[in-house]
């Protein structure tokens, strides 16, 4: 009966425990219940057993619950810990690989690639154009470009290659068992057709194409960072000869780098102690009068181991290298006081000629440094004509365009430089004041061959005549160019057909001796020369 009752209390606390128990105590098969109900109430042993059972249960119950949080707790830390493998080798942008984990990938890919003696192809792909996309739509349509970018690219990425994103506008192609050379032009060349087609961002449709440098292992190069730093160096090979193509590395572009690398730390070393920084002076002269009415600096280098290096050489390596803003600045205050020696020296109407490029013109606050630096040699305003490229006009023209009023309201003159090689958009001369267009020399040239030439120059010289601003017509070399020039009542000419560039001590002397242009010879001329204004000739001062 005690028995019987002690089951039924223990069964129905529903606990697999007590069941247990109950069993045991039902067929008592090592004679304990009996041992202890000879010494206990039957009254106590139920209450122990069920004491017993509920601990048991709790037991269980607080273990599973234990359980679970800590299930949950390993799925958290599972999430956390992948997580931070994603952010520490994915680009988060794109979702391609990192740098971290490409330069992991191409050092497995090269060892890969020497086991098994084949080659290995690295390529080095940027967006062109891509910070002119987000200067003008903003960061995060520059954002969309890229990930749109990436999933036209990616899908024609094998499983054995490796796509990822470097930075900015920066990708990296491992291109594994590239056997043929074909097959790398091939791929490179569906790469570049991926990207021509344009994109359409933000209901604008945008055209950014890509540049790409190409190098192989193993010819040109055995390690990781051998191999990026040459493909890096054939993608700007590719972007000097026209951006929207392919470029495979050479040796002669690895020269002309490690060339560019010396330039630039020589550049550095020379703005310190900037004596090898000259310029030779080219003179401006009237074809009314054949005074010389301006003179423009050109920038010369007397380096100290190779003598004179031209511009077309250093200037590039300063304006990459953000150089030409210090550079910029010298060259400007020192062409600033030799104007001031020459306006002392009776040439009180001469304007001096200085190139600007972009990067000052759209550095910090340029027309106060201009204003400081004539400030600082007493130069007039009006003695300053700064020359700018048609190619300069088209970066940021609302900033331009304010930049440039400043700068005439400074009283500076402003001349478009090379006109007709670059864009040669009328919308500049409408927008912009310009007291004097540059003719650029290619169209001066062609001038006794080509009839295209002569109806340009034509149309350039009326065109500035009605808008009431001054034509030059630069590398005029030859009697006939003049010939034309003056028939078709252009303003001013410059070229070695008058002057050569010079340095400022030759120039002096020819200053001295009285410098003019002959036009005696010219066909054009109405009567006799017209005699020097005061002001565009030098008086008995010496220089």
């Amino acid at each position: 009966m005690f028995r019987r009752l002690g089951l039924e209390i223990i069964s129905t606390l529903g606990f697999g425990v007590g069941s247990f128990f109950a069993a045991c105590w039902v067929q008592d098969k090592w004679g304990l219940f009996s041992a202890v109900s000879q010494h206990l109430p039957l009254n106590r042993i139920l209450e122990a057993l069920v004491a017993l059972a509920v601990l048991i249960a709790l037991t269980a119950f607080f273990s599973l619950r234990h359980f679970q949080q800590f299930k949950k707790q390993s799925a958290a830390q599972i999430e956390a810990e992948r997580r931070i493998q994603s952010l520490a080798y994915y680009d988060q942008l794109t979702g391609l690989p990192n740098r971290t984990l490409l330069l992991d990938r191409l050092d497995h890919a090269l060892a890969q690639a020497k086991r098994e003696r084949r080659t290995l192809a690295v390529f080095f792909l940027d967006l062109d154009w891509f910070k002119k996309v987000n200067d003008s739509l903003g960061h995060p349509s520059g954002d969309i470009l890229l990930q749109t970018a990436t999933r036209r690219l990616k899908p024609y990425v094998r499983k054995s290659d490796t796509l990822g994103r470097l930075g900015g506008d920066e990708f990296l192609l491992i291109l594994n068992h590239a056997k043929r050379h074909q097959d790398v032009t091939t791929f490179a060349q569906r790469f570049i057709n991926l990207l021509n087609e344009p994109f359409k961002i933000k209901g604008h449709q945008i055209s950014c194409t890509g540049s790409i440098g190409i190098a192989l292992y193993p010819a040109d190069g055995s390690t990781s960072e051998a191999l990026m730093k040459k493909a890096d160096t054939a993608m700007y090979r590719a972007k000097d000869k026209g951006r929207n193509q392919f470029q495979y590395f050479q040796k002669q572009i690895d020269v002309e780098a490690m060339d560019r690398v010396r330039i630039e730390s020589d550049l550095r070393s020379a703005l310190t102690a900037p004596k090898g920084l000259v310029f030779h002076w080219q003179p401006q002269a009237s074809l009314r009068h054949g005074g010389i009415i301006g003179i423009e600096a050109l920038a010369r280098w007397n380096h100290p181991q190779e003598g004179l290096i031209p511009p077309d050489r250093f200037i590039p390596v300063a304006e990459d290298s953000g150089l030409i803003i210090p550079f910029g600045e010298l060259m400007l205050e020192k062409a600033c006081r030799y104007g001031r020696e020459l306006i002392q020296a009776g040439l009180s109407r001469i304007r001096i000629g200085v190139n600007v490029s972009v990067k000052q013109i759209l550095h910090s606050d340029f027309p106060s440094t201009v204003q400081l630096i004539l400030q600082k040699t007493r130069l007039p305003a009006k003695a300053l004509e700064l020359e700018i490229t048609e190619t300069v006009l088209v970066k940021e023209p609302e900033k331009m365009a304010a930049t440039l009023t400043k700068l005439s309201r400074l009283g500076v003159s402003l001349a478009i430089d090379d006109f007709g090689a670059g864009f040669s958009s009328l919308n500049y001369l409408q927008r912009y004041r310009f007291n004097r267009i540059k003719i650029d020399g290619s169209f001066v040239r062609n001038l006794t061959t080509c009839q295209k030439s002569e109806k340009i120059v034509r149309g350039v010289i009326a065109m500035g005549r009605e808008l009431g601003v001054e034509v030059l017509a630069e590398g005029v070399e030859t009697q006939e160019q003049l010939n034309f020039l003056v028939d078709n009542n252009c303003q001013s000419i410059q070229g070695f057909h008058f002057a050569v560039p010079m340095p400022a001590l030759e120039l002096n002397q020819r200053l001295k001796q009285g410098l003019q242009l002959d036009l005696s010879l010219a066909r054009g001329l109405a009567g006799p020369q017209e005699a020097i204004p005061l002001g565009y000739a030098q008086s008995p001062h010496p220089l």
